[in-house]
This record gives structure tokens, sequence and C-alpha cells, in this order.
């Protein structure tokens, strides 16, 4: 079996699995009741803060457990736009490719008349102009929420640079981190960004559990009047979910010059195997491309009759972002592919550090037998 759908999820590892069982058969109490049971179940909790603290230097009321990765954005949405007192109608910048669970909401509260959104296209290779970005800022304008690195392309938004312009206007910029958190240099990235969603499966960490962090979390009203995670989100916190989260958090931080060096010797490899072979295939690239996601068209074949014929070989990639469901997302591939059927020759690999060399090379071969078939 050769898996090369991580972009879709990571399997969770043996040593994250038995910790979630063991922290869950031993402290299975819930961490908000003040009897002792409680409290020890609160200091898994507690312990798990404090380790993403030590990385990022952030307040306890900057470090929000949700649910996943979708649920942190969303979140950071209504969060920044409840701080806005006045009638006026608010305005938020994002872009054409953003995730589902930010493009759609976005879309949800336009159509309730609660904002008004600027979605930045993107160019030929897959990234917003900074200068459309300057044109699109509005005095109402409270937020700003640009993704780091597309899930299906790969290719890298400059949130440094948008981050700089977005300070000195003093609008919070949010960046849904998923897919980069761990995997490429995020060095000082609190000193650009004001928050960002990381979704635990991605990391390496159990599904069902993510995170939101925020820079300056002290200074935003709470959305609820309790003191549940500081009035920031409702809920029962899982102590066996946020303690194996913190492990694979440490784990993905630690291992991320290592990942990063790893996946792209692995994609400069797939490229000149692609090239050495002739393979009738495009690899999309762009000015900054994410090592670990390789996004290509075949020239002839559909991108799902590839995968199937690959997933009869147990040999497991993807056409597109798993949360999209059943319908094919054009948004983040009709800028960089000139027309629809260059959409539906689509499919993606991506990498990590358990991926070797001789699995590329059987992924080779077998796409050798399916093309040219």
């Amino acid at each position: 079996m050769i898996y090369l759908d991580y972009a879709a999820t990571y399997p969770t590892p043996k040593e994250i699995n038995e910790l979630y069982r063991y922290l869950e058969s031993t402290y299975p109490y819930n961490p908000h009741s003040l009897h002792d049971l409680g409290q020890h179940a609160n200091q898994i909790v507690l312990s798990a803060r404090q380790v993403i603290k030590n990385r990022f230097n952030l307040s306890d009321e900057g470090i929000i457990f949700t649910s996943s990765g979708s649920d942190s954005n969303q979140l950071a949405i209504d969060l920044y736009l409840s701080q806005i007192e006045e009638q006026e109608k608010s305005h938020v910048i994002s872009s054409s490719v953003e995730h589902s669970s930010i493009y759609y909401y976005l879309k949800l509260l336009e159509r309730r008349g609660i904002i008004e959104v600027t979605y930045l296209p993107v160019n030929k290779t897959g990234q917003i102009s900074l200068n459309d970005l300057q044109s699109a800022i509005r005095p109402n304008t409270r937020l700003v929420t640009i993704q780091h690195v597309n899930s299906e392309t790969g290719c890298i938004q400059p949130i440094k640079a948008i981050g700089k312009m977005l300070k000195d206007k003093s609008i919070p910029f949010h960046s849904d981190v998923a897919q980069s958190f761990g995997k490429h240099h995020l060095n000082n990235l609190f000193t650009y960004v004001d928050a960002i969603s990381i979704s635990g499966h991605k990391i390496k960490g159990p599904k069902g559990i993510g995170l939101l962090l925020i820079k300056h979390a002290d200074i935003l009203t709470p959305l609820y009047e309790n003191t549940q995670q500081y009035g920031f989100k409702q809920g029962t916190l899982n102590p066996a979910l946020i303690g194996s989260l913190a492990q694979a958090f440490s784990n993905t931080m630690d291992e991320e010059e290592l990942f990063f060096t790893h996946t792209s010797d692995l994609r400069q490899y797939f490229t000149e195997q692609v090239q050495k072979h002739h393979l009738p295939l495009s690899i999309i690239e762009s000015n900054d491309q994410h090592s670990s996601i390789i996004g290509c068209v075949s020239h002839a074949f559909n991108g799902e009759y590839i995968a199937q014929e690959l997933n009869r070989h147990k040999i497991y990639i993807s056409t597109r972002s798993a949360c999209q469901g059943t319908v094919h997302s054009n948004r983040n591939l009709s800028s960089l592919l000139d027309d629809e059927s260059s959409h539906q020759r689509f499919f993606r690999i991506s990498t990590s550090l358990s991926t070797t060399k001789d699995e590329i090379d059987h992924l080779i071969s077998q796409l050798r037998v399916t093309l040219f078939t």
C-alpha cells in the first residue's frame, strides 16, 4: 500500500493513538468540574496550553481548542466581526481560492446581509496581488482572511507581505495554515499575522480537534459571558484529544525543517522521473510552491480515471480537496488551468516524511502503465 494523500489527512501515528487511549482511560472526567477528578483532567488541558505557549509566547486566552480546522476558521471570522459595535455593515477581504469552510461561510454571511466581502482573484501562479489587496481596503474593512497554502494546488500566498501591509493599517489578519503548519518555514509567524487556524489531523494528531491561535486575544471581547475557554468557545473540553493534539503539535514543529527538506527532494525527484519517462502530464508550479503538494494535469486522461486505476494497485492519491465533498472545486484551478477539461484531468499527489523514493518509483511505474495504455 502506498499512501500519497497526506493533504487530506495524516494517518494517526501509533504513538498518538496510544497516548489518546491512555489519557481517555485515565482522565475520562469533565475538566470543568471543581472536584479532584475534574481538576486532574484539567491538568492535561493546562499542560497542553503550556506546550503551545512555549512555542509561540501566546497568552492562555489566545489558545482556543476547537472541533476542527474548519471550526477554527469560522470562529475566527465570528470573533473578529463581533468586535464591531457600530451599525455600518462590516467589510471582509478574502480570496477566491479559500478553503470551503471560509469561502462558503462568508457567502452565507453575505446572503444574510450581515457583511460585505471582496474575494480577491489569483493570478496565473495562484497568488493574490498585493496591489489588488491595497485597492480592496475600505474604511469599514474589519478583517482579512487569506490562507497560506492551497490544499489542491499547493500555491503559497505571500502572507508575510500581506501582514506587513495590514499591520500598518491596523486591520486584523487571519490565515488558515492547516496545510503549512509544521511543513513550511513559518519563522516569527505572529509578527505578521494576528490569528491562525490549525487542523489536528493535518499535523498527525487525532481527528475531531483543531486550534485557533490569537496573538492579542486579551484585547478582544469574548463572544460569551462564561468562563469556558475565556468566553471565546463553548463546550466541554476533551482532555484526551487535547493532550494528544499537544504531543502531535510539538512533534510536528520539531520535524519542520526535516519535513521541508525531505518533501522538497521528493518533489524534485518526481519531476525528474516524469521528464525522464516522458509522461504525458504537466506539474503545476507557481512562484512559491509548497513542497509536499504536487498538482498534476494529465494530457489525455480524466483525473478520476487515473486515481481509480492507481487505487486498483493500492496507490492512493486524490483529485480534489476532501473537504469539497463530491463536487469538484474549479475555484482553485480556474486561474491556473486554461479550460474546464483541464480541471477534469487534474489529480493531486501529497507526500510526507514517511514517503520514500521507492514509493515514488512505484507510482511512476504505474503511471506509465496507466497513461500509455
